[in-house]
């Protein structure tokens, strides 16, 4: 047995109603009447003839002027026929025109207008610059708004608007004479209060339905697509129950979109099968526009899956910029009580470096180093550590770097540099560099009261760092490589043998003989013929050479001595 509740959201009486006010909304000819947004200040109605003209017919142009003649920067379309309206929005929403994109929908009567402003719950919009929009999104919400598609969340909504903001007089002036407007306003009043009865009770009855899985979504139609043809297509895939196609409240238009019941679950899931088939044979098609089927969810379903993908789409902050705050004191809070004028211009001062350096997208705050300032010149590195470790009383902290930076031109008689007043602490958990921030920064029991420290995250720069490690690792390569020249220096290769020798050695196979070699002859020593040295060669030269000339100079003495006894001449040379 049917409820009360169900009588009522199924009364015949109301469903005409509806529908004679959806047939009087398109025989209006001001239903195709377009506003046309954003439009440049020298724009004329002979540019809006020439833009519009070729998707239809068109009946009349106005572009309101302000008191000085100046246009408003939005103008009105009026089209004879409906569909050619629908066609002009398709294909000129977006587009430039002189430059500047213009955004095209079609227009409210002031009537209507003013009805949808009184019905609003939140202050009087007319004062609002997002009054139309938000109009526009509260009558967007139609009976279908308890169940949506998977789609739909990543769109964020199902009609979501592109139209630019506009004035409530101009909103006003698309229908100078609301005499001419066919809506009547009591037969409005009547339909939206039966509609606002009934859709708690038709909430309640779609979201049963989204659970059960028979409903689909039906997305890409084409908007002269309706209810009869789109159900008659889909009865194909089993008994539909109901087929709704989704009107934008404000216009009754058809937003290219639908929800179709099914008799049982098997039909809505070969549906949703076949309209996602890739092949030849799959797909869903009416009035040549493939339609996107899918299976419809509820309103809490939705926001909840809405809800994860934006937790796992959330932006990370890989910069680590909420960091830079930690350790901020500025001039007037209650912490900057007790602080003196140098110090605060000098943590102003610091502060404003660290604007400007963080505006470098390659700079990012480091989460366990720490840049401390107002250190006093005799401080050593030594000591600082020790002061930071005992400032945090923190057993298991661990600090891998205290350097204090110094002024290398400025060297004391150890060869120390001047200390520049500031220094890092490089932590190994974050969590320590956060107590030691919050623990020293602005402490008069470190330094005393006149040089309070001034601790905060130090800023590295990503490409700096990356050209460093790129550095030692190119290092460390050529560390490694001179070991491992050092290590092959000394192994000598067998180089007595040719590459044809070589050749022969590795063809030889396994000797026919197994076991002990038996010496039959002594083993022959190794010559060291063909090895002499270079120096060795120069050497024996050396000494041929002074053998000769000790042979030619004898030689010369036996001449001289035979010629002085035999009166005859002789020479080295003759061949007597």
């Amino acid at each position: 047995m049917k409820s009360k509740k169900d009588k009522k959201a199924q009364d015949p009486t109301l469903a005409k109603k509806r529908q004679e006010k959806q047939i009087k909304t398109l025989l209006n000819p001001k239903s195709a009447r377009l506003i046309v947004r954003n439009l440049p200040f020298k724009c004329e109605e002979e540019s809006l003839q020439n833009v519009f003209s070729p998707y239809g017919e068109i009946t009349d142009i106005t572009l309101p002027k302000k008191e000085d003649g100046k246009s408003k920067g939005f103008g009105f379309v009026q089209f004879s026929d409906l569909k050619e309206a629908a066609e002009a929005i398709k294909a000129l929403n977006g587009q430039e025109l002189n430059g500047r994109p213009i955004a095209v929908d079609f227009s409210l009567s002031k009537s209507r207008f003013e009805k949808l402003n009184k019905r609003q719950p939140v202050g009087n919009l007319t004062d609002e610059p997002e009054k139309e929009e938000e109009i526009r999104e509260e009558e967007n919400k139609d009976d279908n708004d308890d169940y949506i598609s998977k789609d739909d969340v990543d769109n964020e909504d199902i009609s979501e608007e592109d139209d630019d903001d506009e004035d409530a007089d101009d909103s006003e002036s698309t229908d100078k004479d609301d005499d001419e407007s066919d809506v009547d306003e009591e037969s409005d009043k009547e339909d939206d209060d039966s509609d606002d009865k009934t859709h708690a009770n038709m909430s309640d009855k779609k979201n049963d339905d989204a659970k059960d899985g028979k409903t689909v979504f039906v997305r890409n139609m084409s908007l002269d697509s309706d209810e009869a043809e789109l159900k008659e297509l889909f009865t194909h895939f089993g008994t539909v129950e109901y087929c709704r196609i989704v009107v934008d409240k404000a216009t009754q238009h058809s937003r290219g979109m639908a929800f179709i019941k099914f008799k049982d679950k098997l039909s809505a899931d070969e549906c949703v099968r076949i309209a996602n088939d890739k092949s030849d044979q799959g797909g869903i098609f009416l009035d040549d526009k493939e339609l996107s089927v899918i299976v419809a969810l509820t309103r809490n379903d939705t926001e909840k899956l809405k809800s994860d993908m934006q937790k796992k789409n959330a932006k990370v902050d890989k910069r680590n910029l909420w960091l830079a705050r930690e350790g901020l004191i500025r001039a007037g809070t209650k912490d900057a009580e007790g602080i003196t004028p140098a110090d605060l211009q000098k943590r102003a001062r610091i502060e404003q470096i660290k604007r400007v350096k963080l505006k470098d997208p390659n700079v990012f705050v480091s989460t366990t180093r720490l840049c401390i300032h107002n250190i006093p010149v005799p401080v050593t590195d030594k000591k600082l550590k020790t002061i930071v470790l005992k400032a945090i009383d923190e057993k298991k902290a661990r600090i891998n770097e205290c350097r204090i930076m110094r002024d290398l031109n400025k060297l004391n008689s150890k060869g120390i540099g001047r200390s520049r007043g500031y220094a890092f602490v490089n932590f190994i958990e974050h969590e320590h560099a956060l107590l030691a921030l919050r623990t020293l920064n602005n402490n008069p029991d470190i330094f005393g009261d006149s040089k309070r420290p001034i601790v905060e995250f130090s800023l590295e720069n990503k490409a700096k760092l990356q050209a460093r490690e790129e550095r030692q690792q190119r290092a460390l390569a050529k560390q490694t490589e001179k070991q491992t020249k050092k290590k092959t220096k000394n192994f000598k290769t067998d180089t007595s043998k040719t590459p044809v020798e070589k050749q022969k050695v590795k063809g030889l196979v396994l000797p026919k003989r197994s076991g002990a070699k038996v010496r039959h002859k002594p083993r022959q020593t190794e010559t060291t013929k063909g090895k002499k040295t270079k120096k060795e060669k120069r050497k024996r030269a050396f000494a041929e050479d002074a053998q000769l000339v000790r042979l030619l100079t004898h030689l010369k003495q036996i001449i001289v001595k035979f010629n002085n006894q035999t009166n005859c001449y002789f020479s080295v040379g003759d061949r007597k």
